[in-house]
Parts: structure tokens; C-alpha cells; sequence
């Protein structure tokens, strides 16, 4: 009996020693299979960000080499039109040296031909003077000729028939009354106009408008989306740097008009009543941009751009407040 006893206490002893090796076996397998799993998720995120940051640097390679291939596109074209200005200046000396040459050639052959002349007519002198059986000519006269109707009356009878006929001449153009004229109120110029206008005058001579119209167009876009602040340099169709500095952007609140509205209305007692309504005053904001621009070595200067109702941009006066100049 107690042999029996000890079996079975032997025999749960074993089994709750396998079951706990089986528990045991078992977090082992969960704890390598998790460890696994994290070695996994880094192996899969260090390959990721691997990815992403080969990702970002072929991105950045791309945009380098597309602002590489845009900066000598941009010097190329500047070059060549450096290159086309320089022979253009070449081929106008070179045309102004011929001229001058040949204009010297001219000259000098003249003089070779006019000692020519004088040296034939010296040598074909006759010894003794020619006389002449009648008196010369007069030299011919300098004086203008006189009109035909002037000669004949000074011919038919001098002077005193120029009295007989009356003279009629119209009256002088201050003597006349002029036509009553009321000038139109223009409005003001558009800031693209003035910047065509001063950019023909700095030249100093009419420009392609084509080029023109493409400079006001470039000029206008920055006017309409260029921050606070920012400089900017335009090239005119002369190839000149124009350079614009926009300084600030000012709401202006100018009062719009108004009128008072009064009415009489008579009453019972012979009083006169007068109401009158006085309206509110509104103000219509409008946004002006202070601009500073200057052709380098010539000229520069400030205006203001407003845009009016009809999103045209025109010339105003700036504040006087200037930011840094251009």
C-alpha cells in the first residue's frame, strides 16, 4: 500500500514536472518568436528609411542637375547675345571707318583734280592780255529775284502805282478767337506704360515693342505677385538691367463722395420744414504697392502702384517713408 503511494506521488511529481518543461518550452518558443518578429519590423524599417533617404537624394541630385542645366542654358543665352551685341558694335565701326575712308579718298581726289585744273589753266595763259572791242558783262547779282508782279508795276510806273491797289493780308493767328475747348481728365498712366516709356528714354532711342510689351508684361506679373521686400532685376529689349524693389504695400482709404439730400415740405402754420439726410461716409480701400526701380548708372526713382476697380495698376505718388534703395 504505501509502494502504491509513493507510485503515484512519484507519477504526479513527473507529470507536473513535464507540464511545467512543456509551459517553459512553450514562453520560450513565444519570446524567440517575438524577438523574430522585432528583428523583422527593423530589418523592414532600417530598409525603408534606406529607401526614403536614397529616395530624397536622387531627388535632390535631379533638382542640382535640372538648376545646373538651367543655369548654363541661362549664361549660354547671355553669351549669345552678348556675342550678337559686340558684332552688331563691330559692324557699325567697321561701316563708319569705311565711310570715313572713303570719304577721305574723295576729298583728296578732289583736291588732286582742282591743283590739276588750276595747273592746266596757269599753263594755257596767253603771253599778252586779250582786249576786248566791247565792254564785259556785269558780274551776275546775288540778290533774290523779285516777283513778277512787283517788277511790272516798278516798270510800268515806279513806286507811286503801288499805292493805287489796296493790300489784303489775312489777320494773324493771336488775333483770332478760338474756338471754346474743354480738355478730357485723363486718368492716371498705367505702371507698365511708364516703365516702357522710361526704358525707350534711357535708351535713347525707339525699342522693338515687341520687347517692350514683354518687359510690361514680366514687370506687371511681379507687381501683382512679388512679396514685400524682395529685389528683382528685368533685362530691357536693349539688354539693359532694369532693377525693381518693391518696399512695402500701404491700404489707402480715400473718402468717397457724398451728398446731402435736403427737402422742403410746407405745413399748416406756414412753417418751412427742412430735413435733410446726411449719409455715411464709406471708405473704399485700395491697395497701393511702393515700387523703386533703377537703370544702373542712369536713372532711378519711386512711384506707387494702385489698382482701381478695374485691376488695372496705375501711377500714384509713394509714401514718404523709403525703404533701402536699389
Amino acid at each position: 500500500m504505501v509502494a502504491e503511494e509513493a507510485a503515484r506521488a512519484a507519477a504526479a511529481q513527473a507529470e507536473v514536472k513535464r507540464l511545467a518543461d512543456l509551459e517553459t518550452q512553450r514562453l520560450a518558443d513565444l519570446e524567440a518568436k517575438r524577438l523574430a518578429d522585432l528583428e523583422t519590423k527593423r530589418i523592414a524599417a532600417e530598409a525603408e528609411a534606406k529607401r526614403l533617404a536614397d529616395l530624397k537624394a536622387k531627388e535632390a541630385a535631379e533638382t542640382a542637375e535640372a538648376k545646373r542645366l538651367a543655369d548654363l542654358e541661362a549664361k549660354r543665352a547671355a553669351d549669345a547675345e552678348a556675342k550678337r551685341l559686340a558684332d552688331l558694335e563691330a559692324k557699325r565701326l567697321a561701316d563708319l571707318e569705311t565711310k570715313r575712308l572713303a570719304d577721305l579718298a574723295a576729298k583728296e581726289k578732289a583736291e588732286a583734280e582742282a591743283v590739276r585744273v588750276a595747273a592746266l589753266a596757269a599753263s594755257a595763259a596767253p603771253a599778252e592780255p586779250r582786249r576786248l572791242s566791247v565792254p564785259p558783262a556785269g558780274a551776275p547779282s546775288l540778290k533774290p529775284k523779285r516777283p513778277a508782279t512787283e517788277q511790272a508795276l516798278a516798270e510800268a510806273g515806279g513806286p507811286t502805282l503801288l499805292s493805287a491797289i489796296p493790300t489784303e493780308r489775312p489777320a494773324p493767328p493771336a488775333l483770332t478767337a478760338p474756338s471754346p475747348e474743354v480738355r478730357p481728365l485723363s486718368l492716371p498712366r498705367p505702371v507698365g506704360d511708364f516703365i516702357a516709356e522710361r526704358t525707350e528714354y534711357t535708351a535713347g532711342r525707339a525699342l522693338d515693342q515687341a520687347g517692350l510689351n514683354v518687359l510690361k508684361a514680366d514687370f506687371l506679373a511681379l507687381v501683382e505677385g512679388s512679396a514685400d521686400g524682395t529685389h528683382h532685376e528685368l533685362t530691357t529689349p536693349d539688354g539693359r538691367p532694369l532693377l525693381i524693389h518693391f518696399e512695402r504695400t500701404v491700404p489707402v482709404d480715400p473718402l468717397k463722395a457724398s451728398i446731402n439730400a435736403i427737402g422742403y415740405a410746407p405745413s399748416t402754420d406756414g412753417a418751412v420744414v427742412r430735413p435733410y439726410l446726411q449719409p455715411v461716409s464709406v471708405n473704399v480701400h485700395v491697395m497701393c504697392r511702393d515700387v523703386a526701380y533703377a537703370f544702373p548708372g542712369q536713372e532711378r526713382g519711386r512711384f506707387a502702384a494702385c489698382q482701381g476697380d478695374d485691376g488695372t495698376w496705375r501711377m500714384a505718388r509713394a509714401t514718404n517713408i523709403a525703404a533701402n534703395p536699389v
